[in-house]
């Protein structure tokens, strides 16, 4: 039993030395490793040599700018004018332009003869009035424009094909005023050239307004109006 006891003890004791040894021996490796470990660190970290402050060059400061030089003689002021140039009338040159005349001259008579016949014709007149029968001068077949008073007459317009080929001519226009004085029924009792100016005379005609015509007992009646149309061109 004894022996037993004193065996147990001995490898006990045997292996907590070979335990001691070992550990003697993993440490001393451990501080050698730390230790090479260390050299080989400080061999490749290096500090970095300080470079050198390089003194930067000065910028050259700007020339002061030289005063202005002072002139001793002062220049002239210029001379103010005597007169108003607004005041000097300025010459405008005068502008004169021939222009052909566009509006047809209005005979005060009728040029174009005229033929008595029984009835209304455009190349005649209208038959004469009889007379009563009782000493009174028979009436007119008709009167002209000019012996009315017109309250509106436009000038007709000169066909432009025919003024720039320069042709002329006159138209005799016969037409009725009424009692109010509108103009009725107008027709071409003659013309030259033949159907010319025609349509321009006619239209024209239509527009015009006038006081009626008037008996001896101051009732308005209805008249037989001529007009004659002369176109021409300015030399």
């Amino acid at each position: 039993m004894k022996f037993g006891l004193t065996l147990l003890a001995a490898c006990v004791i045997n292996l907590l030395l070979f335990w001691f040894m070992i550990q003697m021996v993993t440490a001393e490796q451990d501080r050698k490793w730390i230790a090479t470990t260390d050299a080989q660190f400080f061999d490749f970290v290096r500090p970095r040599p300080k470079q050198e402050a390089v003194p930067r060059a000065r910028k050259a400061a700007p020339p002061e700018p030289q005063p202005p030089v002072s002139l001793s003689e002062p220049l002239p002021q210029p001379a103010a004018p005597t007169e108003d140039l607004r005041a000097l009338p300025l010459p405008v040159p005068a502008l004169k332009i021939d222009l052909p005349s566009m509006r047809p001259h209005m005979a005060a008579g009728p040029s174009l003869p005229a033929v008595v016949g029984s009835g209304r014709s455009k190349t005649g007149a209208l038959a004469s009035i009889p007379g009563t029968g009782m000493g009174v001068p028979s009436a007119p077949a008709f009167i002209m424009a000019d012996e009315l008073t017109a309250i509106a007459r436009s000038q007709p317009a000169y066909p432009e094909p025919l003024r720039l080929r320069r042709v002329e001519g006159e138209v005799l226009v016969e037409f009725i005023v009424d009692k109010e004085g509108k103009v009725n029924d107008p027709i071409v009792i003659n013309s030259s050239p033949a159907g010319a100016f025609d349509r321009v005379a006619v239209r024209a005609v239509r527009s015009w307004r006038f006081q009626p015509r008037r008996d001896d007992q101051g009732n308005p009646v209805d008249v037989r109006v001529r007009q004659v149309f002369t176109f021409s061109l300015s030399r």
